[in-house]
């Protein structure tokens, strides 16, 4: 009975890290949808690229160890500059009913370093 005990916890551990773990985290609610990427990457990042279906303006965007400007929004092309430290986030909101979120990257020194897999939440 201990060992089962024991094992349920390191499975819900192990759980646990894994959607901590995740890089993108999208939550679409009434009237905005909020973005939240999370810098896994190992290293500091100087830029975020995102790119939507259509123009838009974003809402808000706030982040944790992480501070950023949008640098240009064309076309609905966004980019932020500053910074983002490993572990650390970025949250971008925009208005739900607009353009869908199609691709989105980490940059340093305008590079992507990392492509982050964009999801809708109600994708099956």
């Amino acid at each position: 009975m201990v060992r089962i005990f024991l094992l349920g916890l390191v499975v819900l551990a192990f759980v646990g890290v894994g959607v901590a773990g995740a890089s993108f985290d999208y939550y679409e609610g009434d009237p905005v949808t909020v973005g939240i990427f999370n810098n896994l990457t190992g290293a500091d990042v100087d830029g975020l690229f995102l790119r939507f279906s259509g123009p838009l303006t974003p809402e808000n965007a706030v982040g944790v160890e992480a501070d950023m400007q949008l640098e240009s929004d064309v076309d609905g092309q966004l980019r932020y500059s500053g910074f983002v430290r490993p572990q650390g986030m970025w949250e971008v909101d925009w208005l739900s009913n607009g353009p869908r979120l199609e691709y989105a990257a980490w940059l340093a020194d305008g590079v992507v370093v990392e492509e982050i897999w964009v999801h809708s939440p109600t994708a099956v």
